[in-house]
C-alpha cells in the first residue's frame, strides 16, 4: 500500500491519497513481552481449574506458583482475555430488598401461569 523506499510521492501524500493519517504510517506495534504471555497462561490455566476464582485468588495462586504479579496486573490481563468470575447467586438476593409488596405480588402473579396442552385439531 505504502512504497517507504523508492516513491515519488512523499509519505504525507501518499496517506492523503489513502485517507490515513500520518501517524499510523509511522506506528509500529511493540513486541509481545514473554512473560506476558507465561502469566496469561498461568491465569488461563488456574481459571480453567476454578473459574470461581476472582483477581485476588488468582495473583495469590500465581504466587504460590513463584510469579510475582500485582492485583492489578492480574485484572488487566483477565480484562484482556475476556475472563469474569462466576458469583454465588446468594449475592443477587438483595435486589429483592428494593421492590415494594406490589411488585412481588405481580411478580407471583404472572409466573403462575397454566401449562397444560391444548390440541387444535
Amino acid at each position: 500500500m505504502v512504497d517507504r523506499q523508492q516513491s515519488a510521492l512523499s509519505l504525507k501524500a501518499q496517506g492523503e491519497l489513502l485517507s490515513l493519517h500520518r501517524s499510523s504510517l509511522y506506528y509500529s506495534a511493540k513486541p509481545v513481552d514473554e512473560r506476558e504471555l507465561l502469566i496469561k497462561r498461568q491465569i488461563d490455566e488456574i481459571y480453567t481449574a476454578c473459574p470461581c476464582y476472582g483477581v485476588r485468588k488468582i495473583t495469590a495462586q500465581l504466587r504460590v506458583n513463584g510469579l510475582v504479579v500485582n492485583h492489578k496486573a492480574v485484572a488487566r490481563h483477565m480484562r484482556e482475555m475476556g475472563l469474569f468470575v462466576f458469583y454465588n447467586t446468594r449475592r443477587l438476593h438483595h435486589a429483592l430488598d428494593y421492590r415494594t409488596p406490589a411488585d412481588v405480588y405481580f411478580k407471583k402473579r404472572v409466573s403462575s401461569t397454566d401449562q397444560s396442552l391444548i390440541f387444535l385439531s
